[in-house]
C-alpha cells in the first residue's frame, strides 16, 4: 500500500462523518441523550433534544461537535475511539433524565446516596439502578464534580450543582452488562469496581498524535503514541482478526471491562 494512499485513508471521516448520532462503543447518542446499547437500558435524556448539532472537529478516530448549551445541557460534545466512553460539556450545570420505575443510586468511592441527597464533590460518580441495566459512571477530568437524583418514579432528574463547568466522560464500569443494586453487596460492588477503575475515569482525553507508518516486504507497521497509559486500542485491531486479516497488536494490552 503505498503512503498517499495512506494519507488519503487517514484524511477519510471514519463512522463520523455520515450521520447525525454518534455511537461510540458501548453506546448510543443522537440529539435527544444517549443510552447503553442495552435492551433493558434507560434513555438519559437532554433537558430538551439539542437544536444545534455541529461538528467542528471530525476524523476517522474521534469528533467534537458544539451544541446548543444553556442551563443543565451541554454545549459541547466529543466522541473518540482512543478513549473510554465520551464526553459531555457543561457551562452552567447538568441535567439529564431517566423514566425508571425506582430512582437510581448515585455512588461514590465511600458512599451511596438515594433521591434528594447529593454526592460530595469527587473525582467520580457511579450511577447504577434497582432493575437490572448497565450502571453508568461519570468522570470529572477537569474539576471535581457532584452529582444527586431528585424525582418520582418515571420522571428522575440527575443533576448537578447549577455552577459546575466541566467536561464529563460517561463510560460503561461493566460494559453493557446489566446489574442490579437493591442489596448493600450490590452497591459494593458497583462502588469497588468504579474505584479500581478510578483514574480512567477522570484522565485527561486522550489527544493522540496522527500514527507514523513504516512500510517494508513484509507489510505494515503502524505506531501511535498514546499520551496516558490508559487509553483505547480501537476494537477494528481484534475484530479485523476475526475477519481474517493478519493484524497484530505488538504492545501489551488488557480487555476492558476485565
Amino acid at each position: 500500500m503505498s503512503q498517499k494512499r495512506l494519507e488519503i485513508m487517514e484524511e477519510g471521516f471514519g463512522r463520523f462523518g455520515y450521520a447525525v448520532s454518534a455511537n461510540v462503543p458501548g453506546f448510543q447518542i443522537d440529539k435527544a441523550g444517549f443510552k447503553a446499547v442495552s435492551p433493558s437500558a434507560d434513555v438519559f435524556s437532554f433537558k430538551k433534544p439539542i437544536a444545534n448539532w455541529k461538528p467542528v472537529l471530525t476524523s476517522p478516530w474521534r469528533q467534537v461537535v458544539v451544541a446548543d448549551g444553556g442551563p443543565g445541557m451541554p454545549s459541547k460534545l466529543r466522541f473518540d475511539l482512543l478513549d473510554v466512553g465520551f464526553g459531555l460539556y457543561f457551562a452552567k450545570g447538568v441535567e439529564l433524565r431517566v423514566n425508571s420505575t425506582a430512582a437510581p443510586f448515585v455512588t461514590w468511592s465511600n458512599g451511596t446516596a438515594d433521591v434528594g441527597v447529593p454526592s460530595p464533590k469527587v473525582d467520580w460518580v457511579g450511577l447504577s439502578f434497582k432493575d437490572r441495566q448497565p450502571a453508568v459512571v461519570f468522570g470529572f477530568p477537569e474539576a471535581k464534580g457532584d452529582l444527586m437524583v431528585e424525582g418520582k418514579p418515571g420522571d428522575w432528574v440527575i443533576k448537578s450543582d447549577p455552577g459546575f463547568k466541566g467536561w464529563i466522560r460517561i463510560a460503561l464500569p461493566f460494559g453493557t452488562e446489566s446489574t442490579q443494586t437493591t442489596v448493600v453487596s450490590a452497591l459494593g460492588r458497583m462502588a469497588k469496581r468504579c474505584g479500581e477503575e478510578a483514574t480512567l475515569w477522570y484522565a485527561p482525553f486522550a489527544d493522540v498524535e496522527n500514527p507514523v507508518v513504516e512500510e517494508d516486504t513484509n507489510g505494515l507497521t503502524v505506531n501511535w503514541k498514546m499520551p496516558r497509559k490508559q487509553a483505547v486500542i480501537p476494537s477494528l485491531f481484534n475484530v479485523a482478526q476475526w475477519g481474517g486479516y493478519p493484524l497484530k497488536i505488538l504492545s501489551s494490552y488488557r480487555v476492558f471491562p476485565s
